[in-house]
C-alpha cells in the first residue's frame, strides 16, 4: 500500500526541492487528510519562501479557519 501523498512530500523537506512549492503541497495534502492545524504550519513555511504567493496565503487562511482562528484567517487572506 502507498504511504500517504504528506509522508512522500515530507521525505523531501530540507533538501533540494524544499521551498514555497514543495510546503504548499505539503500543506494541500495535510488538509486534504484532515490535518488542518499541521496545513497551516506548512502554508505558513510557503510563504515564509515567497510572500508573494497568494494561493499559499489563501490556503493558510482556509486552514487556519479549519482550525477556528477566524481572525488569524482573515489576517492571512488579507495579506494574500
Amino acid at each position: 500500500m502507498d504511504s500517504p501523498l504528506s509522508a512522500r512530500l515530507r521525505k523531501q523537506l530540507a533538501g533540494p526541492r524544499d521551498g514555497a512549492l514543495l510546503r504548499f503541497s505539503l500543506g494541500n495534502a495535510l488538509l486534504a487528510e484532515g490535518d488542518a492545524a499541521a496545513a497551516a504550519t506548512e502554508f505558513r513555511a510557503a510563504t515564509g519562501f515567497d510572500a508573494q504567493y497568494s494561493a499559499a496565503w489563501k490556503m493558510l487562511g482556509n486552514a487556519l479557519a479549519a482550525c477556528a482562528e477566524v481572525d488569524a484567517a482573515i489576517a492571512a487572506w488579507e495579506q494574500g
